[in-house]
Formats: structure tokens, sequence, C-alpha cells
């Protein structure tokens, strides 16, 4: 009898450092998978930041280009304004 009741304990023992080990081997496992999809993650969102980083300064550069063409189209007009206020006072004077 007690030498089964050692040898149950032995198993008992046994199986504790066995499912131990599948624990730690598990947490292991799921640790480094874990790992890999945080990189991942990580990768798509840098390249989908550099993606929307490389958008906004396209989009910066045709509003400056279209704030320059604006400008210069204001610009002449204004000097129409002008130029046709000054004839329309010279044609006044005479």
């Amino acid at each position: 009898m007690a030498v089964a009741r050692e040898s149950a304990g032995l198993a008992v023992a046994d199986a504790k450092m066995q499912a131990e080990k599948l624990i730690n081997e598990a947490r292991d496992a799921g640790r480094r998978e874990g790992q890999t999809q945080y990189k991942e993650i990580l990768s798509r969102a840098e390249e989908e930041a550099q993606a929307l980083i490389a958008q906004a300064q396209n989009q910066a550069g045709e509003l400056r280009c279209k704030g320059r063409e604006r400008m210069e189209a204001a610009v002449r007009h204004a000097r129409k304004i002008i130029v046709s206020v000054d004839v329309e006072a010279k044609c006044n004077e005479s």
C-alpha cells in the first residue's frame, strides 16, 4: 500500500511538472505570437502613416500652387481695377 501511495505521489508530481512545463511553453508561444502580431500591426500602421504623410504633402503642394495662382489672378484683377479707375479719372479731367 505504501508503495502504491508513493507511486501515485510520484505520478502526481510528474503530472504537475509536465503541466507546468506545458503551461510555460504555451505562455512563451503566446508571448512570441503576440509580439509577432504586435510588430506586424505596428509595421502596417507605420506604412499607413507614411502613405498619409505623402498624401498630405501632395495636397499641400497642390494647395500652395492653387493659392499662388489665385493670388496672381487677384493681383491682375486689382491692377485692372486700378488702371480702369485711373483711366476714368483722366477722362473725367479732360
